[in-house]
C-alpha cells in the first residue's frame, strides 16, 4: 500500500509538470482489470489518491487564480497553437522512424526493432503487445493531444520538439523488454541472442546518436577558447550559442559581453553584421600587453603610448590595466 500511495503522489507530480502523464490511464485501467481480485486495494489507493490530489490542486487553482488549468493556460500568451494538419501529426513519428538532418535517429533503431518484434511475436500480442500498445498511445498523445478550441476548431501546441520524446522512451524500453522475455519463454537461446543483439545495437548506435552533440559542444569549446583571447570584445551570436557561451563563462563579467543576433534571414543578417564595429584598438592593445607579462613593462607601454599620443590604444591599455589590479598598483597607474 505504501508503494501504491507513493505512485499516486509521483503521478500527481508528473501531472503538474506535464499533463501528458494522464496518458498512462489506459495501461493503468487494463492492469487494474487484469488484477482486480488481488490488486483492487492498490488500484483504489493509487487511482483514488491521484484523483484526490489532482482535484485538490485544480480546485485550489480555481479559487486562487479563477482558472482550473492555470498551470497550463499561464503559458498560452507565449505559446504557438495551430490547427491539425497531416504534417504536424506526423512530426513525432517522423522523428522516431526517419533519419534527422545529421543522418542519425533520435531513438536509434529501437522503434524499428519494436515494429519487427511485434510482427514476429504477433501471436503473443495479448501478453507482450500491450506494452507496444502503450508506446503507441503515448506517441499518439504527444502528437495529437488537443490544447483548446479557436474559432470553432481544435488546435494543438507547436512546435513538436524532440526533447519531449523521452516521455515515450519508457514504454518503448518496456515493450522491447517484454518481447525479449517472450524470446526467453520460447527458448533460452533465442532470448540470449536477442539480449546480445540489443546490447550490441545499443553500443553501436549510441556513438552515432551522440555525434551531433559531441560535435556541437566540441565546436563550442573551441570557439570559447578563441574568444577568451579577446576578453574586452563583445560577442555577437544567436540565442543557442549565447546560452552555451554564458553557461561556460567563468564570470558574470564575461557573460555580459554577449550580444544577441535575432535575424535568421541570410541577407538581413549579413547587413546586421556589416554594422558591427570591432575595435581594432582593443585587439592591438591586448596583443601588446601579451608581449609584456611584467607589470613594469605594461606600465611603461602605457607611458609610451601616451607620449606618442596614440590615445585610442592607450585608453584600451589603461582600461585593461585598471580592471583588477592590486590597490597599490592601481594608485600608481592613476598617478
Amino acid at each position: 500500500m505504501v508503494w501504491a500511495a507513493a505512485s499516486a503522489l509521483f503521478l500527481f507530480f508528473g501531472f503538474v509538470s506535464k499533463p501528458w502523464v494522464a496518458l498512462v490511464g489506459p495501461l493503468f485501467a487494463v492492469e487494474a482489470v487484469r488484477h482486480v481480485r488481488r490488486g483492487w486495494g492498490c488500484t483504489l489507493v493509487t487511482g483514488g489518491g491521484f484523483a484526490l490530489l489532482v482535484a485538490g490542486y485544480l480546485g485550489w487553482q480555481r479559487v486562487r487564480f479563477g482558472d482550473w488549468l492555470y498551470h497550463i493556460s499561464v503559458e498560452n500568451p507565449v505559446s504557438i497553437f495551430l490547427p491539425y494538419s497531416r504534417e504536424i501529426l506526423l512530426d513525432y513519428p517522423r522523428m522516431l522512424f526517419l533519419p534527422n538532418m545529421y543522418g542519425s535517429y533520435f531513438a536509434g533503431y529501437y522503434p524499428h526493432a519494436l515494429v519487427l518484434l511485434a510482427a514476429v511475436f504477433i501471436g503473443r500480442a495479448r501478453a507482450a503487445g500491450k506494452w507496444a500498445a502503450f508506446f503507441a498511445i503515448m506517441l499518439a498523445g504527444l502528437a495529437a493531444l488537443p490544447a483548446h478550441r479557436e474559432k470553432g476548431q481544435w488546435v494543438l501546441l507547436v512546435p513538436h520538439i524532440f526533447r519531449y520524446l523521452p516521455l515515450v522512451s519508457i514504454p518503448l524500453c518496456l515493450a522491447l523488454a517484454a518481447y525479449v522475455r517472450e524470446g526467453f519463454l520460447r527458448h533460452r537461446g533465442v532470448g540470449a541472442a536477442m539480449t546480445v543483439g540489443f546490447v550490441g545495437l545499443s553500443i553501436v548506435q549510441c556513438v552515432a546518436l551522440t555525434a551531433p552533440t559531441r560535435d556541437a559542444f566540441g565546436e563550442q569549446r573551441r570557439a570559447i577558447a578563441v574568444l577568451r583571447d579577446f576578453p574586452e570584445e563583445p560577442v555577437w551570436c544567436d540565442d543557442f550559442f549565447s546560452f552555451r557561451f554564458m553557461s561556460f563563462a567563468r564570470s558574470s563579467q564575461e557573460a555580459r559581453r554577449v550580444r544577441l543576433v535575432r535575424v535568421d534571414d541570410p541577407v538581413p543578417r549579413q547587413a546586421l553584421f556589416a554594422t558591427i564595429k570591432v575595435s581594432a584598438a582593443a585587439a592591438e592593445a591586448h596583443a601588446l600587453l601579451d608581449e609584456r607579462p611584467a607589470p613594469a613593462a605594461k606600465r611603461e607601454l602605457l607611458r609610451t603610448l601616451v607620449e606618442r599620443r596614440d590615445d585610442t590604444v592607450a585608453a584600451e591599455v589603461g582600461e585593461a590595466l585598471l580592471r583588477d589590479p592590486p590597490a597599490a598598483e592601481r594608485g600608481e597607474l592613476v598617478r
